[in-house]
């Protein structure tokens, strides 16, 4: 707990009448200060007294290292989240760390492990451990198909080389719309032939006028 922190939250109990201030800091004495025992005149706090000293000074708390309880909510709720969020890191690290270890084991070439940063294995724990052991059973083909090739180093392989080779998702195909069949009514039957019949009988007037023309 930093000096400021201890100051910022006395500096609050002297505001709520928790602390009695009874003598102030000077360049040669401390602050000396004490319980109000008058629970009435307290603002903003219960009347559960924290066990300290009645007369204590700044200084002392300082160099003594005794953390007293002063704790708000809000500075439980911090240290809860802060424990929570180490928690939770350590734990992710640890996934990321195995799931590395799992993956080199399958690797050709076991040269420059040391050499994989932080980051990179943060990114292959993104990429995921089915896609990442696509990749490397990828490259291990193309080695073997070409036996004057000697696979990469390890380390270069997962900080660069590994997009070379994992899965692409194609793009979904759109999908034809099945054409409609219409079924024709006896009445569209009748529109039909006398359209097709029409038709016919224009081409050979326009077949006659042509011959006309040309006699």
């Amino acid at each position: 707990m930093s000096k400021r922190y201890i100051s910022k939250e006395l500096g609050k109990l002297i505001d709520g009448k928790v602390i009695n201030v009874i003598s102030s800091h000077t360049t040669t004495e401390s602050r000396e200060i004490s319980i109000n025992k008058d629970y009435k005149t307290w603002i903003g706090y219960g009347t559960i007294v924290p066990q300290v000293n009645n007369r204590s000074t700044v200084e002392e708390e300082f160099h003594r290292g005794d953390e007293q309880s002063f704790h708000s909510p809000d500075e439980q709720l911090f240290h809860q989240d802060k424990t929570n969020i180490k928690t939770n890191i350590n734990t992710g690290d640890s996934h990321t760390h195995d799931l590395f270890e799992r993956v080199w084991k399958e690797y050709p070439n076991k040269k420059g492990k040391g050499a994989v940063s932080k980051k990179t294995k943060k990114k292959l724990d993104e990429i995921g451990e089915e896609n990442i052991l696509k990749a490397i059973r990828k490259y291990k083909k193309y080695c073997e198909e070409n036996e004057w090739y000697t696979p990469l180093f390890g380390s270069t392989f997962f900080n660069t080389g590994i997009h070379d080779y994992l899965p692409t998702e194609e793009p979904e195909k759109p999908k034809k719309q099945p054409r409609e069949i219409k079924v024709l009514t006896e009445s569209d039957q009748v529109e039909l032939f006398k359209r097709m019949e029409q038709e016919r009988q224009d081409k050979i007037n326009a077949r006659k006028q042509r011959m006309r023309g040309e006699g």
